[in-house]
């Protein structure tokens, strides 16, 4: 499990803050679709990390961790 106790908030936003909920809050604002580029979905991860921290660092230890789990239940 995430080691910087951010567990809820990381798994949230993993599953809120994709490109589709995005566009749906740019929606909401107003903003065309066609303003959500590649570039401003890499500046909202930006975000997140600066807001999260190293985000990314804790879904690794996640994927590794569950793997190991997982790996050491098949033997």
């Amino acid at each position: 499990m995430a080691r910087t106790g951010h567990q809820e908030v990381l798994v949230m936003a993993l599953f809120v803050v994709t490109r589709d909920s995005v566009l749906t809050c740019a929606k909401e604002l107003g903003i065309p679709e066609e303003q959500i580029t590649g570039g401003v979905m890499e500046l909202v991860r930006e975000k997140i990390g600066q807001v999260l921290g190293a985000w990314r660092d804790e879904v690794r230890i996640m994927v590794k961790d569950t793997i190991k789990q997982e790996t050491t239940k098949c033997r």
